[in-house]
């Protein structure tokens, strides 16, 4: 486990699946994060994210047409899947 500054949290695991943009961050028990510091952490890694997600599975993060984030519960992100 690490800890990293930019979601200011303790990181157990962190991957990047670059075919689909798709960005996961597990954090360690009892954590939570800063939303902004893990989207530009992924940001950096392709600035092409389109689909970041926390933990496993209870949020999910897409970008909208206009460039935002948008926050979805798991069973609702299926009509963006």
């Amino acid at each position: 486990m690490v800890y990293r500054s930019e979601p200011v949290c303790d990181v157990r695991r962190m991957a990047y699946d670059f075919d689909r943009h798709l960005g996961t961050l597990l954090l360690a028990s009892e954590n939570c994060c800063d939303m902004r510091g893990c989207i530009e952490l992924f940001e950096k890694v392709d600035p092409d994210v389109q689909i970041f997600a926390v933990k496993t599975p209870d949020i999910i993060y897409f970008k909208t047409d206009y460039e935002e984030w948008q926050a979805v519960q798991p069973e609702s992100q299926k009509e963006y899947g």
